[in-house]
């Protein structure tokens, strides 16, 4: 099977993007994440207009499954 990422252009700031509920609430240290077609984009919520890392959903929902498990290494 094959993923098809979304190029991080199409990630504009009008995207619906979220932040954890473990973030920081202060406006520092957070991570945020928007989904758009099959693809996952992730960026530095002080720098929103930087770089855009993005994932095949099924790479970002297999990431977040085993931080969930508790596998950090």
């Amino acid at each position: 099977m094959t993923d098809h990422v979304t190029p991080p252009a199409a990630f504009a700031s009008n995207s619906e993007w979220r932040r954890s509920t473990y973030s920081d609430q202060t406006g520092g240290n957070c991570v945020e994440i928007a989904r758009h077609a099959l693809s996952v984009g992730v960026r530095d919520s002080k720098q929103s207009a930087g770089a855009v890392l993005v994932l095949p959903s099924t790479a970002f929902d297999a990431f977040m499954t085993s931080v969930k498990d508790g596998h950090t290494a």
